[in-house]
């Protein structure tokens, strides 16, 4: 204040313009502080959890478990406590680059930093951009695909790096020398593709304001190549689709898109950019990626590309255990170990091991030994008699599947478990079998997993009866394997991949599907945990604030986390939208309900 100023109408002065910020701010800090008051128990319940959190890691150290995230804390803590050991990384790299930095954390930018670090600065702890040695550590990123979220990635680190690093020594914009080096141009897609990018992109990218939204500036477009079918399709089955009541919408739309896809190969007119030459030419099914947002579809859209006789090649191994050859293998396996286990049996009876009539499947299902009260109570597979079967060829078949199953149950206990596979699919002719029908080439992929999941119980020393236990509760589902457990040769075909997994791909086409999927629903948990490790609780009710309107921080932990959500949601649709060079097309069913977490919700939008 200065000598003889009114404090009071310099205050008022001041605050005329943000008196509504003001009294919000003062609002919220008082209910803040009524709610910290009002719960006296908070401090144990956070105390709890440390204690809990000190339980676990002393747990892992005892066990030697350490995670990607303890290698890299480790290797922070270890540079910034050693300056000697870190001046020996800074004198050996000259230069440091990094790409994909949309990716990472501050975590792994700080490591950066410390291999960056000016090579005179000796003292310990984390040096800052000012710190860093001139011209020596370069970023390659691009915000718009920042994408892995949920394992820790923060685009607000990638943001900062621009404003960080200006004050990184020597900066001299009067000179010419920048810090940040846009790069806008588009080699990869035709010029119609890059076109709807920015019209739509524009305006779902725009402002971004809060730091884990992405900026978006218009790209600029190569040259056109003469002749391609380039630009961009949308198919939405309406809700009366005539087909709905006879197939789910889900079925509906998978059934669509295998149809669009076998019609648009066969189609002369359908011309796609080659890479090589730079020319037009026919597509090919190499040329097609089908795109989604999660797996959850994944085993209808192969069961539809095998019937309409599209080969297809999926990046992961999805509806395993939903499909006939899983099934009847395992369960083969089953039968071997437990004779009496009727549903192995009549699954076998129906298998191309045996392939009985529905007269004869009956009958030999029905036979058995007869109790006290004249029923019959089923027994070991394979009692029926010869004679029970009317007909020759039931009998013949009959008499096979007893062969095979006699000596499968023979090589219990004494083969591996990979050798009784190999023993059904080869010798006994399931794999001739199955491929004498179109489409299902698919299949031998599947044999290659279950296979492989054999070998692996082999080297753990599992034996049949204990394999079959493992994977009996999975059969019907569509669980995606876990990549880790089989290792996919590369297949020709239609690509079917997530988006994070097509992310720095390209295809010819890209077909994203389920634009009305509305991503996995989170139920609501009793905390929220942020990214800069502070957790927030939900308190419970008491008995001055039975309804507690004042979650005040929970609220405001949730509402951060939605954000961040719905902005990696963008990001995500702009990688799916992106992979395409030639055509982009979208499949989507009209939603049951109105959902903003869909692409469809955010195209439409922006379209708009």
């Amino acid at each position: 204040r200065k000598p003889g100023s009114n404090l009071q109408g310099s205050l008022a002065e001041h605050l005329s313009d943000r008196w509504t910020e003001v009294k919000d701010a003062a609002r919220d800090s008082l209910e803040t502080i009524a709610v910290l008051r009002g719960v006296p128990d908070l401090a144990p319940v956070y105390r709890l959890l440390e204690d809990f959190a000190g339980r676990v890691l002393e747990a892992r150290r005892a066990a030697g478990i350490v995670t990607f995230r303890d290698v890299a804390g480790m290797a922070r803590r270890l540079l910034a406590e050693d300056p000697p050991l870190r001046q020996l990384l800074k004198e050996r790299y000259r230069y440091v680059m990094v790409d994909e930095f949309q990716d990472d954390d501050e975590l792994q930018k700080d490591i950066l930093y410390l291999v960056a670090e000016r090579l005179g600065r000796f003292e310990p702890g984390m040096p800052r951009a000012e710190d860093l040695e001139p011209d020596k550590l370069f970023f390659v990123g691009d915000e718009k695909q920042s994408i892995y979220l949920f394992r820790g990635a923060d685009v607000s680190v990638f943001r900062g790096l621009s404003t960080g690093l200006e004050l990184c020594p020597p900066y001299a914009p009067e000179a010419g020398k920048d810090r940040l080096v846009p790069l806008r141009s588009n080699w990869r897609s035709e010029p119609a593709l890059v076109s709807f990018f920015n019209a739509v992109f524009d305006p779902l990218m725009a402002g971004a304001a809060s730091p884990h939204e992405a900026r978006f500036e218009p790209l600029v477009a190569r040259a056109p190549i003469e002749g391609v079918s380039s630009g961009v399709e949308w198919f939405e089955l309406a809700r009366d689709e005539e087909l709905d009541g006879f197939l789910p919408r889900a079925e509906v739309e998978a059934w669509a898109v295998a149809e669009w896809i076998r019609d648009a190969v066969a189609d002369p007119s359908f011309l796609v950019a080659d890479r090589e030459t730079g020319t037009a030419r026919r597509a090919a099914w190499d040329d097609f990626a089908i795109l989604e947002r999660s797996t959850s579809s994944q085993a209808l859209l192969e069961k539809y590309l095998r019937m309409l006789g599209v080969p297809y090649a999926p990046e992961s191994v999805c509806g395993l255990f939903s499909e006939a050859p899983a099934s009847d293998l395992l369960l083969a396996l089953t039968l071997a170990v437990r004779p009496a286990d009727r549903r192995a049996y009549a699954a076998f009876l129906r298998s191309p091991f045996a392939r009985l009539s529905d007269d004869a499947f009956a009958e030999a299902l029905a036979w058995g030994k007869e109790s006290a009260d004249g029923r019959f109570a089923y027994g070991e597979a394979f009692e029926a008699p010869p004679e029970a079967f009317a007909d020759p060829g039931d009998r013949d078949r009959y008499a096979s599947a007893r062969e095979t199953w006699s000596a499968l149950r023979a090589m219990t206990g004494t083969a591996t478990i990979a050798r009784m596979l190999s023993y059904l699919w080869y010798e006994r002719g399931y794999r001739a079998s199955l491929l004498a029908s179109p489409g299902a080439r698919a299949f031998e992929e599947h044999f290659e997993a279950i296979y492989a999941l054999a070998v692996q119980a082999d080297r753990a020393g599992l034996d049949a009866p204990a394999f079959t236990a493992a994977w009996a509760g999975e059969l019907g589902s569509v669980r995606k394997l876990d990549e880790a457990a089989y290792q996919r040769e590369e297949t020709k075909g239609v690509r079917i991949m997530s988006i994070h997994k097509a992310k720095g791909l390209e295809f010819p086409v890209a077909v994203v599907v389920d634009l009305a999927n509305s991503g996995k629903r989170e139920a609501a948990g009793p905390w929220n945990s942020g990214g800069d490790g502070l957790v927030t609780l939900k308190l419970a009710p008491g008995e001055e604030d039975p309804k507690r309107r004042g979650d005040l921080l929970f609220a405001a932990g949730k509402a951060d986390r939605d954000a961040k959500r719905a902005a990696e949601l963008k990001r995500l649709f702009y990688v799916a939208c992106t992979r395409a060079e030639t055509r982009l097309v979208f499949f989507s069913r009209a939603p049951g309900r109105a959902s903003s977490s869909s692409f469809r919700a955010m195209l439409r939008s922006a379209l708009e």
